[in-house]
């Protein structure tokens, strides 16, 4: 089976790896375990703040 490529894909191929910002990725960006783990700690520490609360 042949799919076109889509042509909003095609227009911004001239920008994927040279804008400035990168404000949205489309893709999964990978991490080491340790990166993962370090950023569960973090995470796990900032939400158990007494006080903290979220305002959903």
């Amino acid at each position: 089976m042949h799919l076109h490529p889509f042509k909003l894909e095609r227009f911004f191929v001239p920008f994927e790896f040279s804008a400035k910002y990168m404000l949205n990725a489309s893709d999964c960006q990978s991490v080491t375990i340790g990166a993962g783990l370090a950023l569960e700690r973090m995470l796990r520490n900032f939400y158990s703040t007494p006080g903290l609360f979220l305002m959903v």
